[in-house]
This record gives C-alpha cells, structure tokens and sequence, in this order.
C-alpha cells in the first residue's frame, strides 16, 4: 500500500514591498529589545486588515520593550486575515537576504511562510494572546504654526550630544 503525504499550503494571505516592509521593520525595531528575559518582547506582531472592494488591506506593525510601544501601519494587499507574532531579527535577516520586489505571507500551523520569487522562508509564531496590548490614548491634536515649532526646536538643539559613544546633555 502507498502512502501520500500531501503538504497543503493555503493562498497568500497578503502581498506587501519588501523594501516597504523592511522600512517599517527598521522603524519599530528601536522599541524591541534584541533579548529579553520575556522571549515575546524579541518578538513583532503582525496584524493585517483584509482587503475590500472599495479599498486595500493594510499591515500593522508593533514592537515594544513595554515602556515604549511602536506602531506602523503600511499599506498591504491582503485577502486573509492574519494575527501573528514573529522574531524581530529572525525576520529582518530573512528579508534582508532575499532579493524580489514583493513579500507574500501566509501561515501554517505555528509557521509563517515568507516567499520571494522562489525561495520560501519558514518562520517560527508565538501566541498574540500573550503580547502586550498599548496602552490606548486619547487622541488629541494641535495646530502650531511651522515657524513657531521651529523657534522650540532650534531653542532646545543646545541639549543634543554630539558625543555618539556616551549620550549625555551639554
């Protein structure tokens, strides 16, 4: 009797730049710690929003080190909703290695398949109930004329080091 194993790999759940990606990555990667006593903080989540008729998905970022949370919201083709945790690192190297234009994601059991052209990288997921939700804040805004919030910074550059090795105030 023959036996056929048959790995079923779902559609892509989205499509997004690489470089697209890659740029938000390098923006919230300040807020992630590159280890951590709490192996989830080493860790991104990735929310994607599905793509509808009258507009497209999006992809939202968040890192944190649970002092400060960063979030990116990118614009993302998306068809299937994922919620996901990914090693920060483990991620970054896996873009940085490949060369195409476009990322298409999707996830399989504990795993999230990258794929460029044609090479398809595996990546491990952690549980999204156990990341941190932020803090909410309540939105307020401002309006400031440019000239005036360029006098408070020019007023408060004196306080920047120039001293990259040892950060500290003049």
């Amino acid at each position: 009797m023959i036996t056929s194993i048959i790995e079923i790999i779902p559609a892509t759940a989205l499509s997004i730049n690489r470089r697209s990606l890659l740029d938000s990555l390098n923006l919230i990667a300040p807020a992630v710690p590159k280890s951590s006593g709490i192996p989830i903080l080493n860790n991104i989540r990735i929310t994607a929003t599905l793509r509808t008729d009258m507009e497209n998905g999006s992809l939202r970022l968040t890192g944190t080190n649970l002092e400060v949370f960063a979030i990116v919201t990118v614009p993302a083709n998306a068809d299937y909703a994922l919620d996901v945790c990914l090693p920060l690192q483990q991620l970054t190297a896996c873009l940085n290695s490949l060369d195409g234009l476009m990322i298409e994601m999707s996830r399989v059991d504990r795993f999230v398949l990258v794929k460029c052209g044609a090479l398809t990288a595996k990546i491990p997921t952690m549980d999204t109930a156990s990341f941190p939700e932020p803090p909410s804040v309540p939105l307020k805004s401002i309006m400031m004329d440019g000239s005036v919030l360029a006098r408070l910074i020019r007023q408060t550059s004196y306080a920047i080091s120039m001293e990259e090795s040892r950060f500290t105030l003049r």
